[in-house]
């Protein structure tokens, strides 16, 4: 980017992201969680006259891979899910969040993501490209800024770091 825009909160921000707009124009102005009572939750969620990158690069034959944090719409119904945004593919943190031990160092869901994503990058669907495969477009938005659920044995929701990996040696 030559100038950028983020807004305080994730989701305005990827709403931005994906359609090239100020979060305000799109309506997500705020962080967006799946609970919120309807029908105001999908009033505020990235509507689908919104046209995103992911639809754009569809549009030109590449493969869209979108992959841990979404937060930006929930409706099936209203096409509001990444499939109906755009995106071939897509793997959330929600689905693999749970086999994930709080107590463990690191971050497992993390590593099983990155995983996932260079899964789908290698086994895309072939096509005319360099590598005798179609183009991609790959979207990872990590959760990891976020604190972590479920919290571990001693009440902490973040992840715990492997101090011998620091370059500094001290305490993170």
């Amino acid at each position: 980017f030559v100038n950028a825009r983020v807004n305080p909160l994730c989701s305005p921000t990827r709403a931005g992201m994906l359609t090239g707009r100020q979060a305000v124009r799109t309506g997500v102005t705020r962080y967006l969680k799946e609970s919120e009572p309807l029908p105001y939750r999908d009033l505020v969620s990235l509507q689908t006259y919104e046209r995103t990158i992911g639809e754009m690069l569809q549009d030109l034959g590449y493969y869209t891979i979108l992959i841990d944090k979404w937060h930006v719409g929930y409706s099936d119904a209203l096409g509001q899910q990444p499939a109906q945004q755009g995106f071939d593919v897509s793997h959330q943190y929600a689905d693999y969040e749970h086999l994930d031990d709080p107590d463990d160092v690191g971050d497992e869901n993390l590593t099983r993501l990155v995983n996932l994503a260079i899964d789908e990058v290698n086994n895309r669907p072939g096509g005319s490209g360099v590598d005798g495969k179609v183009p991609y477009a790959l979207v990872f938005w990590s959760v990891d800024p976020h604190s972590r659920k479920p919290r571990d044995s001693g009440g902490h929701a973040w992840w715990k770091v492997d101090y011998s990996l620091l370059p500094s040696g001290e305490l993170y």
